[in-house]
């Protein structure tokens, strides 16, 4: 599982405990509840992640380990934990839920305008699901241009099916590439 797995699975899990709570309201975390793969002092780790790096929680009191000592996820004399993490959701949170459970990278905010051909190359992107691993051919694109708007010209339609791919994807032009005289 890699660490963009875990962060996630800890959002999903504070998403499942907070939503019971208003933005800004204390509420109890509870150690016994967390999934396997995040447990102890890894999720202690994502919680200060996200409170540090996300500025999405605050930790607002750290589980005591069995000595009454505060859980310190840095300290591996920290063994048994008990209680619960008591965190308060930020404004941030809402920003984080958006990115991390969509499953983005990074979230990026859009300008307030967008010119037409941008706007329609986004629908594409999201009607036919491209991705890095899903890169349609050309053609399809093409396909997908002409039909959502006919009073495009053949030239736009080309460009606009060129740039919603990746560059690397592109192979095209063989014909450059032939030497005179090959058959």
């Amino acid at each position: 599982m890699t660490p963009q797995d875990k962060i996630k699975l800890a959002v999903e899990h504070i998403n499942n405990v907070g939503a019971l709570f208003p933005l800004g309201e204390p509420f109890p975390l509870s150690v016994y509840d967390l999934p396997y793969e995040i447990q102890g002092k890894t999720f202690a780790n994502i919680l200060t992640k996200i409170e540090q790096e996300y500025k999405a929680i605050k930790v607002l009191s750290l589980p005591y380990d069995a000595n009454g000592n505060d859980y310190n996820p840095i300290s591996d004399d920290t063994h048994e934990v008990q209680n619960s993490y008591v965190i308060e959701l930020t404004d941030g949170y809402r920003n984080l839920c958006e990115t991390i459970l969509d499953n983005r990278e990074t979230a990026i905010e859009l300008p307030k305008y967008l010119p037409y051909y941008i706007r329609l190359m986004l629908q594409c992107i999201e009607d036919e699901k491209i991705d890095d691993d899903n890169q349609p051919k050309k053609t399809v694109l093409v396909n997908w241009f002409s039909a959502k708007d006919p009073s495009l010209s053949g030239n736009d339609i080309e460009k606009l099916a060129t740039f919603v791919r990746n560059p690397e994807k592109r192979t095209g032009g063989w014909q450059h590439n032939k030497k005179k005289g090959d058959s």
